[in-house]
């Protein structure tokens, strides 16, 4: 537990309210499409032509960046 974080907070924060719903599919996409914009942006930075695998690579790091700011992935 966070310091100063009680137990409904944490149930506030991980449940929504009754009035509203989280559209978790478009909030996914749009991290998803936010890394994919960044990682070719950020192959394209430094080379001219990068390589498949270059921009493969800053691709992942990229989407996987975005989807840990919206997903607490307990490790």
């Amino acid at each position: 537990m966070a310091k100063g974080q009680t137990a409904a907070t944490r149930r506030a924060l991980k449940e929504p309210s009754s009035g509203m719903k989280l559209r978790v599919y478009e909030v996914v996409h749009r991290a998803v499409d936010a890394g994919v914009t960044y990682g070719v942006q950020r192959a394209y930075k430094y080379e001219a032509k990068p390589s498949r695998q270059s921009i493969e690579d800053q691709v992942a790091a990229a989407v996987m960046l975005e989807l840990h700011e919206i997903i607490d992935f307990e490790e």
